[in-house]
């Protein structure tokens, strides 16, 4: 009877522990590489972040500056709606020019082709007599 009752108790005993839950493990520390790795994903996310944020702002100021663009010619275009380019005068001092626009008639000085001629042919022996 003890044998039975010891028995018995035994199994129980070894029933309760078989079902008995296991304590929550302790929480693991993570090692120095895993830190490091977890510091180099954050670091890497952070420095996307900062790109995705200067491409916003760069597209941003650039379609600013379009905008900016669009608005002083539209008032330019609306300012220049009453205005009229007066037709050219034409006076006695004005010569036409070959493109066909008015210039002052200038009196350049001249050298008649003798004395060019002169002048040339001094130059062309100067020239020749090398000392």
């Amino acid at each position: 009877m003890i044998f039975q009752l010891r028995r018995n108790l035994l199994a129980g005993l070894s029933l309760a522990l078989g079902l008995a839950q296991a304590p929550p493990a302790l929480p693991q520390t993570p090692s120095l590489n895993q830190l490091t790795a977890q510091q180099n994903d954050l670091w890497a996310q952070q420095q996307a972040a900062d790109q995705r944020a200067i491409a916003q702002r760069n597209e941003l100021e650039a379609l600013d500056a379009k905008l900016q663009t669009e608005t002083r010619l539209q008032q330019m275009r609306t300012q220049g709606l009453g205005l009229r380019i007066p037709d050219p005068v034409y006076s006695p001092g004005l010569a036409p020019a070959p493109g066909g626009v008015a210039s002052l008639a200038v009196d350049y000085p001249s050298i008649p082709d003798k004395d060019l001629a002169a002048s040339r042919a001094r130059v062309l022996s100067a020239s020749r007599n090398r000392r």
